[in-house]
């Protein structure tokens, strides 16, 4: 099960690949945060009413790795946090155990999507 993120924070969605900037909704898969035409992650746009922003993508929590940083969902004042651990959680079922700097850690679902600096 795929799970929501909150959006309130978007402002634009960008395809790097692709070189589309400003992307119609039509053109996002909103359940993955991938380009429909090229099937990579898009360039999110977030902003709050602060005139604090970030560029991020979107990944699953079984996707992320020590060499990730993230936007905290909630508050993306706070700046970006470093993935400290991200594994299978022993014992656990399906979930993902995913350690956050200054953060600590949760037992999360594997498909749930955090906003993270773009790779590469």
């Amino acid at each position: 099960m795929r799970l929501g993120i909150s959006t309130g924070f978007d402002q634009r969605y960008d395809c790097r690949i692709c070189e589309v900037e400003d992307m119609d909704r039509e053109n996002l898969d909103r359940r993955t945060w991938r380009c429909k035409t090229c099937s990579e992650p898009v360039s999110v746009h977030l902003a709050n009413e602060a005139g604090d922003s970030q560029l991020v993508e979107r990944h699953p929590a079984c996707e992320l790795d020590t060499r990730d940083y993230i936007v905290l969902e909630h508050d993306i004042s706070l700046g970006l946090f470093e993935v400290k651990d991200s594994k299978p959680a022993m014992g656990k079922g399906n979930k993902w155990y995913l350690a956050i700097e200054k953060n600590g850690y949760d037992i999360v679902e594997r498909d749930k999507y955090y906003n993270c600096m773009p790779r590469g």
